[in-house]
């Protein structure tokens, strides 16, 4: 008897009450887009519309985000519409292109999604979205700023990443490329071990040339000048220029400061670590900032 009881207290003691588990919820007139606000009678604290266990919330929208993304229909061109565009128009195409970091961003993100999901379709759409972008973004090997991508789809339905959205073909934007070269790093650690062959290899290869030019055209940055230009003609090796869109009277004005290099000085840190491509001259890079 006395073991029933020390066993039934301990199983107490794991399982609260029920009324310690239920929630009571005030259900306002105010939407917060498409659903009514609901709080908890208790802190006043908004509540998940979807249930009070801020887990399973979290975990139904973490799912129906990826739904959204991987049932994202066909293209004019064939290719998904998220390779084309940067806004979702459900009833039409958007006219503008990809965005600036859009592919970064996505493989960063879909990294996140493959940790939390473990779901063998999440690294395949990752694969799909750099090789694609990897065959069909990179400066010529002979260009002066060399086997970088470039941000931008200058013609919407190309398939084809060739320059930047304002300033148009050949120019590129050196921070988004250390973005993406740090996540085809991360890329190629959670595919290497599957196979030792050449293949595995391919991401950080490419990373690592990403990285080389980067670095080649480090410079001791100042007030005006980031260590890498905002904008720059991955060809002539001109610095773009920022157009005064607004008319705000200073004119146009040359790109050559951002903040953005967090990616790329990244980049340059993994690789150090790595013991992989020039970690003398990413050291020296990286010192630069």
């Amino acid at each position: 008897m006395k073991c029933k009881i020390v066993i039934l207290s301990a199983f107490m003691l794991i399982i609260p009450p029920v009324h310690a588990q239920q929630t009571k919820l005030i259900t306002t007139s105010e939407k917060l887009l498409y659903h009514n606000i609901q709080l908890s009678s208790d802190t006043k604290t908004i509540v998940p519309w979807y249930s009070p266990d801020e887990g399973k919330s979290y975990d139904y929208v973490i799912n129906a985000t990826w739904n959204f993304w991987n049932t994202m229909r066909m293209d004019k061109n064939g290719l998904p519409y998220y390779m084309n565009h940067q806004v979702w128009r459900g009833e039409f195409n958007d006219r503008r292109g990809v965005g600036g970091d859009q592919f970064a961003m996505a493989l960063s993100s879909l990294n996140l999604l493959y940790g939390y999901l473990g779901d063998e379709a999440i690294k395949e759409e990752m694969k799909f979205i750099a090789d694609y972008y990897l065959t069909h973004s990179l400066s010529p090997s002979e260009a002066l700023w060399p086997n970088i991508p470039y941000p931008y789809n200058t013609f919407l339905y190309s398939g084809i990443y060739d320059g930047d959205m304002i300033i148009g073909k050949d120019y590129t934007q050196p921070d988004k490329a250390g973005s993406f070269g740090l996540e085809l790093v991360k890329l190629y650690k959670i595919t290497t071990g599957l196979r030792s062959d050449v293949c595995d290899r391919r991401y950080l290869n490419a990373a690592v040339q990403i990285a080389n030019t980067l670095a080649q055209h480090t410079i001791e940055g100042d007030n005006e000048n980031s260590p890498l230009p905002f904008k720059v003609n991955a060809i002539t090796g001109e610095i773009g220029l920022l157009k005064d869109l607004w008319n705000t009277g200073i004119g146009d004005q040359k790109s050559c400061y951002t903040s953005n290099w967090s990616g790329t000085m990244e980049l340059f840190l993994s690789f150090i670590e790595m013991k992989e491509g020039n970690t003398q001259e990413y050291k020296q890079a990286f010192d630069k900032w």
